[in-house]
């Protein structure tokens, strides 16, 4: 491959790898800078290659010292990248200076005073300390969290400088007479390693993005999951409160009806309490164990209506939280009507049970020793809300006689709900 064509492959390069850091920086926006700056070094890069590659030292002084700038302001472009990506305030007086100094040399050593070998080392050396200082500044500045990408990065920024060193002494031993653009030697060299290296830079500098874009989504995520805790943690208390009010007008009034009314919203306020209680100690990702729920919902409950057999047979299972509001209060209303009605003298069989039925479906089943349903039963309110939730769960309600009344709850499982 001839010289022009490892230029022309080079300069496509660059316009590759500027367009997609591009688009990167325009999906990211603020959440992750640097990949902008990044983007503008290739797109410099390409533009001055490209201006070479269609005028070449034929143009006018005006153009080829403007294509000349453009390179070397690609170049400031890589630290000033990670200065954002780090977080520092650019020194943009000092990168002023870097950029014109080596500039005017060139300058003067290309039109007012020729001398190619000073312009090799002008240029090359420029690279080589623009680069290394990318790779020291990256190492000193990174923080732990990005420890490994930074020494990534800092190995090509590294390797880059060193091609530019080897620019400069194969042109020195081997062809100190060509021109810098015109040495058969030396920039073959530089471009095959450029063609090579470049790629490992962009690589390194999308494993720093990526790695800021991952903390962030973890940072959101811890806050996303504290908001919640507090959220369930405030939602508990004004539930307890509720249930305290509740208490109190109980304990003002003598009417068994009106108590007994006051028992029912009680206790649904504590199944619901129950619920934001575990998902503030557990749920952080919204999800709750249902069996540990509702044998704790169980217990609590027949210790207030003074029942002490109950037999639970509860199967591991994870829940979402919208699932297991409904999900308890359906468990309230189903124990709550078979200790009242189920629990016959010489009969004190109660029993309470959830399992799996493949990985689709889960029942809820309560069964106790009384006398069964009849046909002459009316539906309560209690009924009615048990249908009403099992609905909102897209389950179904069977009732039948099984040496006393059963009551059986299926509903689906969402996809996310497994067995721990």
């Amino acid at each position: 491959m001839g010289q022009q064509q490892l230029l022309i492959a080079m300069t496509l390069e660059y316009l590759i790898f500027a367009m997609m850091l591009g688009l990167l920086s325009i999906q990211v926006k603020d959440s992750a800078r640097g990949p902008k700056e990044w983007a503008a070094h290739a797109f410099l890069s390409f533009m001055g290659s490209a201006l070479y590659i269609l005028f070449g030292r034929g143009s006018s002084m005006a153009l080829y010292l403007f294509n000349t700038a453009l390179i070397y302001a690609a170049a400031i472009a890589v630290p000033l990248g990670l200065a954002r990506y780090l977080g520092d305030k650019p020194r943009w007086g000092w990168m002023a200076v870097v950029w014109a100094l080596p500039f005017l040399v060139y300058y003067w050593f290309m039109f007012v005073q020729p001398n190619a070998v000073v312009r090799v080392w002008s240029y090359s050396l420029f690279g080589a300390g623009v680069f290394l200082f990318s790779a020291a500044y990256v190492l000193r500045r990174a923080p732990a969290d990005v420890a490994m990408q930074a020494r990534i990065a800092a190995a090509f920024y590294s390797l880059y400088a060193l091609l530019n060193v080897c620019r400069i002494l194969v042109y020195v031993f081997r062809a100190r007479q060509a021109p810098i653009l015109g040495s058969p030697v030396s920039d073959d060299i530089f471009y095959i390693g450029a063609l090579f290296i470049y790629p490992g830079m962009v690589f390194a500098e999308l494993q720093l993005v990526s790695a800021r874009l991952v903390q962030d989504l973890a940072k959101a995520a811890s806050e996303k999951a504290l908001m919640a805790r507090e959220m369930n943690h405030r939602i508990k208390n004004s539930l307890a409160l509720a249930e305290s009010l509740v208490e109190l007008q109980r304990g003002d009034n003598g009417d068994p009806a009106f108590v007994g009314a006051l028992d029912s919203i009680r206790s649904r306020l504590h199944s619901i309490s129950l619920v934001h209680a575990r998902l503030y100690h557990e749920g952080a990702d919204g999800t709750m164990r249902a069996d540990e729920y509702l044998g704790s919902l169980a217990a609590d409950l027949c210790d207030n209506l003074g029942y002490a057999d109950l037999r639970a047979d509860l199967e591991p299972l994870s829940v979402d939280a919208s699932v297991a509001v409904p999900l308890g209060i359906i468990t309230n209303e189903l124990l709550t009507n078979a200790v009242k009605y189920g629990a016959a003298p010489g009969s004190r069989r109660l029993a309470l049970s959830l399992s799996r039925r493949g990985d689709e479906e889960a029942a809820l089943r309560v069964a106790d020793g009384g006398p069964g349903f009849t046909e002459g039963d009316e539906p309560g309110l209690g009924t009615t809300l048990v249908d009403s939730l099992a609905a909102q769960l897209g389950g179904s309600v069977r009732r039948f006689n099984e040496g006393g009344a059963v009551v059986e709850v299926t509903i689906p499982l969402p996809s996310r709900g497994t067995s721990r």
